[in-house]
């Protein structure tokens, strides 16, 4: 294999599991694009409803593949996602800054 087919390798990366009360979940771990894709998704879908936190979370969010199981589009999802327990949300915002090199020591 080339250098180049060494760096490509790591273009898809898999999740990151959080545990939370006792239970396993999967955050995802962006590329620049993933990032970008997340970016547009939550302009296109921002709303002055006080869900934002839990249309992020819908962008998140994933299963053991990195396959989102939210959808950002489903006022009902959102809604729930954005109601969450605040401990929660906060292991799993702290799971993804830190799978995402945006925490202290990456």
């Amino acid at each position: 294999m080339s250098l180049k087919d060494d760096l490509l390798e790591f273009s898809e990366p898999g999740p990151a599991s959080v545990d939370i009360r006792g239970k396993t979940f999967f955050v995802r771990v962006m590329t620049a694009f993933d990032s970008a894709k997340m970016s547009r998704a939550l302009e296109k879908h921002k709303a002055d409803d006080d869900m934002e936190s839990g249309r992020v979370l819908s962008q998140i969010l994933c299963d053991q593949q990195g396959v989102l199981l939210y959808d950002i589009a489903n006022p009902v999802e959102v809604g729930r996602l954005a109601r969450l327990a605040p401990d929660v949300s906060r292991a799993i915002f702290a799971a993804s800054n830190l799978a995402n090199g945006l925490a202290e020591g990456k």
